[in-house]
């Protein structure tokens, strides 16, 4: 994502940015990142492909991972209850089955 924006940047301001910063709030920590060629030619790719999912209409799945709970999109992504194998359906089953534990 980081080097996306850079990207972007680069092409909006016609300037060059060889480098970013991440940093992570609850470690406080900071971690440079350098914009190589093999970064931005992943990216270059990741974006052909996210074009190619949203003119296909395609969602690609959410798949929990333990550094999700430190991620800032987490509470829109909602990688416990979507995803691949996951069915609305049956989620909302086990949330009314366990509220009505609760009640009786």
């Amino acid at each position: 994502q980081l080097c996306a924006q850079a990207i972007c940047l680069e092409e909006m301001l016609a300037i060059e940015v060889p480098a970013g910063a991440v940093f992570y709030g609850q470690p406080r920590r900071r971690q440079d990142v350098e914009f190589g060629a093999r970064l931005r030619g992943q990216v270059v790719q990741l974006a052909a492909w996210l074009r190619l999912l949203i003119d296909q209409g395609i969602t690609p799945p959410a798949v929990w991972m333990r550094k999700c709970s430190n991620c800032s999109l987490v509470e829109l992504c909602h990688p416990k209850t979507a995803g691949a194998g996951k069915s609305a359906r049956r989620y909302l089953g086990q949330m009314l089955s366990s509220e009505e534990d609760r009640t009786e």
